[in-house]
This record gives C-alpha cells, sequence and structure tokens, in this order.
C-alpha cells in the first residue's frame, strides 16, 4: 500500500470547528456562551454584525451588555433556534426596549406567543391612554366648585367623598328596590286574614324606609342640577326628566287628602326601579366612564315599570279611600279590572279603566 508524502487533509467537520469561535457574552454579570457562527446568522441584528465589537472588553475577552439578563434568554434563544417567543410573564415595554436594542423586530415573534404580545400591548396601550387622560384632569387649573361636583358625579373614581356618595346612593337604590319587592309579599298572621301584604301590615315601617330613600334620589338629583355646566340642558335631559318622574309622586302623596300609607312613596320606588341599574358596576369592576346615569338607561323598563306601579297604587288609594280591603277586592267576581260602569262602587269604576 502505497505512503503519501504529504499530510491528510483535516476533515470538513473539524475545519468548521476550527475556523468558528466560542465567545463569551456577559450580560449584567451573568455570563452566556454560544458560537460566533450562531450569532452570524443575523447580520441585520447587533450581536450578528460588527457593532458588537463595541462592547468587546479586551481585559476580560468578554463581550459586556449592560441589560437584563432575564429576558436575553428569548433573545439568545431566537439565534440559536430561529424562533422568537415572548415571555408573558415580563413587562411588555421593557421586552420592546431590549428588542429594538438588539436590532430584532417585534413582528418576527412566532404564531405561539404572537396573539399573546399583541394583547398585551393593546392593554398596555389602553391603559396608558387612561393615565394620560387622569393626569389631564388632575392638571385642570383653578376648577370651582360647580366643577368639581360636576366632574365627581361624571367619574366617582376622582376622589374619595364621590365614591362614597356613589355607593350610597346605590345603597339605597337597592334599598328602595327591595322595599317595593317585600312590600307585596304577603305577612302571615294568626287572623283570618291571612293574605295581607307586609306593605299593609308595617304601613309605617315601610313609609320610613320610602322616605328615606327618596330624600337621597332628591338630594342626589338637587346636587346634579346645582354642579351641571348648562343647567336648562341638564333639565331637558331625558335621565333628568325619569328622575322627576319618578321622585315627584312622593311629594303628591304627601299633600293628598286621605293619604294612607305613603302610596306616594311606593310609587316614587316602584318608578324609581330603572335606578337598580346603578349596582351593575358595585358588583364588579367597572370603567370610571360607565355612571349610573347612563346605565339606568339600560334598565329598558323604566316607562312600562312607571305605568304599572301608577294604576296599581291608584287603585290601592282609591280603595282605601272607598274602605275596602285588598283582600275584598281579590274576592270581588270582577276583582281588580274593573272598567267604566262595571263596579257597585262609583268612585272605583270611575278609576277602574
Amino acid at each position: 500500500m502505497p505512503v503519501a508524502n504529504l499530510p491528510m487533509p483535516v476533515a470538513p467537520a473539524d475545519k468548521t470547528k476550527r475556523q468558528d469561535e466560542l465567545i463569551v457574552l456577559n450580560v449584567s454579570g451573568r455570563r452566556f456562551q454560544t458560537w460566533r457562527n450562531t450569532l452570524d446568522r443575523y447580520p441585520d441584528t447587533l450581536l450578528g454584525s460588527s457593532e458588537k465589537e463595541f462592547f468587546f472588553n479586551e481585559e476580560s475577552g468578554e463581550y459586556f451588555f449592560d441589560r437584563d439578563p432575564d429576558l436575553f434568554r428569548s433573545i439568545l434563544n431566537f439565534y440559536r433556534t430561529g424562533k422568537l417567543h415572548y415571555p408573558r410573564y415580563e413587562c411588555i415595554l421593557a421586552y420592546e426596549e431590549e428588542l429594538a436594542f438588539f436590532g430584532i423586530i417585534p413582528e418576527i415573534i412566532s404564531d405561539c406567543c404572537y396573539e399573546e404580545y399583541k394583547d398585551r400591548r393593546r392593554e398596555n396601550a389602553e391603559r396608558l391612554m387612561d393615565d394620560q387622560e387622569d393626569n389631564k384632569d388632575a392638571k385642570l387649573p383653578n376648577m370651582t366648585f360647580r366643577e368639581t361636583m360636576w366632574r365627581a358625579f361624571e367619574n366617582p373614581h376622582t376622589s374619595t367623598m364621590a365614591l362614597v356618595f356613589y355607593y350610597v346612593t346605590g345603597f339605597f337604590i337597592a334599598i328602595s328596590v327591595i322595599t317595593n319587592v317585600v312590600e307585596t309579599v304577603p305577612c302571615a298572621t294568626s287572623g283570618p286574614a291571612r293574605d295581607i301584604p307586609c306593605g299593609e301590615r308595617f304601613t309605617e315601617a315601610f313609609f320610613c324606609m320610602d322616605t328615606a330613600c327618596v330624600m337621597i334620589f332628591t338630594v342626589e338629583y338637587l346636587m346634579r342640577l346645582f354642579a351641571a355646566p348648562s343647567r336648562y340642558r341638564f333639565v331637558r335631559s331625558v335621565m333628568s326628566i325619569i328622575d322627576v318622574v319618578a321622585i315627584l309622586p312622593y311629594y303628591i302623596g304627601l299633600v293628598m287628602t286621605n293619604n294612607e300609607g305613603g302610596a306616594g312613596a311606593t310609587l316614587a320606588s316602584v318608578q324609581r326601579v330603572p335606578h337598580l341599574q346603578v349596582l351593575a358596576p358595585l358588583a364588579g369592576p367597572a370603567h370610571p366612564g360607565l355612571h349610573a346615569q347612563e346605565l339606568r338607561v339600560r334598565a329598558g323598563l323604566p316607562a312600562l315599570l312607571a305605568d304599572h306601579g301608577h294604576h296599581h297604587l291608584c287603585h290601592r288609594h282609591v280603595l282605601r279611600r272607598e274602605g275596602l280591603q285588598l283582600q275584598q277586592v281579590h274576592q270581588h267576581p270582577r276583582l281588580l279590572l274593573v272598567h267604566h260602569q262595571n263596579h257597585d262602587r262609583p268612585l272605583v269604576w270611575r278609576h277602574g279603566s
């Protein structure tokens, strides 16, 4: 077998390793090692171009970067695998700053993480917009007392007092609705009449609760009227009209002769049912822009409930003045659905239809 006079050539794999170089990347004291060819795969980035030589420390023989070492793991994995991932528990702004520093565009994020990245970015943008609006509101110079009140009504989260008043109003709205419901529930008695509603058995108690609720609603309306930028436009607004229609029957009922048990107060509580929508933001997180007056419109039942409560209470008031009890009306062949000239009491059939 002939023997060659020249040495054997270097194997291709060994030749590649000798031409490659293992470099050390020192990121804020944490050292990462990788091959130079791994970084050279992306020459348009900082680590893949000659710009990284500006960060080379000749004394230690390392490339030093004063950056976040935790986020750098995702960046180095991009050079090794060719896939850029977003660590969902990291700050979106810090992540984008690291990508911008190393010259990596975020559009190449892998599909498995791209939706999460877009959602976090959108949430952060919305949060920044809210902070900017709050800062603009905080920098309003020399606001008058009326402007401060109106701002508190429109955005209850601007101050502690506004938030307290907001929750107090919602509490009395809930009390008003609960009172109106419990008032129609039959109360058990030991006597022969066992179907008397609680509203007739505890007339004074329900009247006091209705009075307290209507007082709170009245104060709220008057304060809004005082603080409104344009009182004329406020009075003409739909919600203002609904509030007036809900409050006035109580005061009308107070001046009515032979008014027994505060029928006007009960009417006010029935017509105030649309205010139940103010409890929606109290039950969960809500945006400050969602206010009580806006939510009341979404109830969708103000006209229907007001009309039903008006006819029901007018019949009750007329029957009381005639000396009839509700249980007697229930025993009547025509019940409460009386029409013209169909009842033996003329005052009742005048109000029956």
